[in-house]
């Protein structure tokens, strides 16, 4: 079945219309800087910050729990309670509503468009002040990332880390099959051909082996190889739709047909009738897509080896640039506090930085981490090699296209069609 190209285009054209009202109120509403910190006061008691995170148990455990301890020993004038939201829609809608209400965390972990977002309502403080005072050295971190953070050259949170992605397979599946492991410099081509190699009908759908798990969210990775650019003109303030052209379709068709026509992933809706959520790690599909925060879950729940391998390639190298960041709420009350908490946490010489990094949860934002031999070592009985995730590339991008709070309502509607 091939995708009904000129549908999906009905539906991005009502969307786009929809989002430009919006997108220019809330960009002519964007705050100034200002210095809003001042000396914690002095009490007998320590200060309280509320810090919340959205991290599963495992990172809760053995990284934000030691991290408290740590800051609160070289900080016992502070502590940090601890508020975590696992799920990343809760954690969202939570924070939106308690900062619009006035209340919320004092320290937080927005992905890129939350923090724009919360940064055009102006519940995010301004740092530009503070890493002027401290002497913050913004040349330490991914240069390209930090504009994503940042208003006229003003940063509004320090960029924590990046989402980049890379290609997880099974060693065993490969083994098996006779297959050798992609090779650091593969295409899309080479990626169906290996896909068609791993695929095996077993008879059933319920014994079925696919070469691929499921691919389809991946669609904007395919369009910024294939073309260049994404949906839209501009992230910020897009005027131009841009996926009527041939190799947009033809990348968007591709993917679609990695299903419905090669056979070599699963369709939709055999996942629904499977109710299987992950192919891959069910051990049903020989390669995934994923983000580095994911390993933690197949190093502790696959029965395999895995290894990874950099992205493939189609007109251009591509990988994600955007991440999560480390924000202070506007309304604080104790914002000096809070900001000596996210340099640990985020600035170049953060002990917490380097334990975060350290745990691999994340591909750092900051450039001496991705070299850190603590962040390097190998992963999972397969000695998954992180630096896939660190692969050189022509072009990096932001996944939340057009970067804007009505992103979210944007691609519900696309994948849906997808």
């Amino acid at each position: 079945m091939r995708i009904k190209i000129s549908y999906i285009l009905a539906i991005f054209l009502f969307v786009l219309l929809c989002l430009f009202p919006a997108i220019q109120a809330a960009n002519a509403l964007a705050p100034t800087s200002a210095v809003y910190a001042a000396p914690p006061v002095q009490t007998d008691e320590p200060i309280t910050i509320r810090w919340r995170t959205r991290w599963d148990e495992t990172h809760v455990r053995r990284v934000a729990l030691p991290i408290i301890r740590l800051f609160q020993a070289q900080h016992p004038d502070i502590r940090i309670e601890l508020e975590n939201v696992e799920n990343n829609a809760e954690y969202n809608a939570q924070l939106r509503a308690e900062l619009a209400d006035g209340g919320g965390p004092d320290v937080f972990y927005p992905a890129t468009p939350v923090a724009y977002e919360l940064h055009l309502q102006g519940a995010l403080l301004p740092l530009d002040a503070l890493i002027a005072a401290d002497e913050i050295d913004l040349a330490a971190y991914d240069a390209e990332a930090l504009t994503l953070y940042a208003q006229e050259g003003a940063p509004y949170c320090l960029p924590a880390d990046v989402a980049a992605l890379a290609v997880i397979y099974n060693q065993d599946l490969f083994a098996n099959a006779g297959v050798a492991a992609p090779l650091p410099r593969w295409t899309w081509d080479d990626f169906r051909a290996t896909a068609q190699a791993l695929t095996v009908d077993g008879g059933s759908d319920e014994t079925r082996q696919f070469g691929v798990d499921d691919s389809t969210r991946d669609w904007p990775l395919l369009l910024w190889s294939q073309t260049g650019h994404n949906a839209f003109d501009d992230p910020y303030t897009p005027r131009k739709l841009l996926l009527n052209e041939p190799e947009v379709l033809a990348a968007l068709q591709w993917l679609a047909d990695l299903a419905n026509v090669d056979g070599v992933a699963p369709s939709r809706e055999l996942q629904d009738d499977l109710e299987i959520d992950d192919f891959f790690l069910a051990g049903k599909a020989a390669m995934r897509i994923v983000g580095q925060w994911e390993l933690a879950r197949y190093v502790a729940d696959a029965n395999f080896a895995f290894g990874l391998a950099p992205l493939p390639r189609g007109e251009y190298a591509v990988n994600r640039l955007d991440g999560s960041c480390y924000a202070i709420a506007a309304n604080s009350a104790q914002p000096a506090a809070a900001w000596e908490f996210v340099k640990f946490l985020a600035a170049p010489r953060g002990v917490g930085a380097r334990l975060i990094a350290s745990a691999q949860q994340s591909t750092p934002a900051l450039r001496q981490l991705q070299k850190l031999p603590a962040y390097l070592r190998p992963v999972g009985p397969g000695k998954a090699d992180v630096r896939a995730f660190l692969a050189p590339v022509d072009l990096r991008f932001s996944w939340y296209d057009p970067l804007h709070p009505l992103f979210a309502d944007w691609d519900e509607q696309v994948n849906k069609q997808l």
